[in-house]
């Protein structure tokens, strides 16, 4: 989600998340015409190994109905890939 926000005091992260998103938009609408699929994935919170490494408590992630599993995303980013949408944000209805 850091793409779609600010994020004083991780500027170079959010703002490299914005121009991932940025960039995937755009090879979304370059490449379809040859049928090849280009999706963004914008999970929200994953509790993860990654994130327990990092010292990320559920509680420190944010409200808890924002969490999702990792089985969960990366289900939703597979259906969102094979149905071609361009964006995907696991729980939401995304273009």
């Amino acid at each position: 989600m850091a793409g779609f926000l600010p994020g004083p005091g991780m500027a170079v992260y959010y703002a490299t998340k914005a121009y991932a998103l940025s960039f995937t938009e755009a090879l979304h609408s370059e490449l379809r015409p040859r049928g090849i699929r280009v999706s963004m994935l914008c999970p929200g919170p994953v509790p993860t190994e990654f994130a327990e490494r990092a010292g990320l408590s559920k509680r420190s992630m944010g409200p808890s109905a924002l969490i999702q599993s990792a089985d969960y995303v990366a289900e939703a980013g597979y259906r969102g890939l094979i149905d071609g949408r361009r964006t995907i944000v696991p729980g939401r209805s995304t273009s």
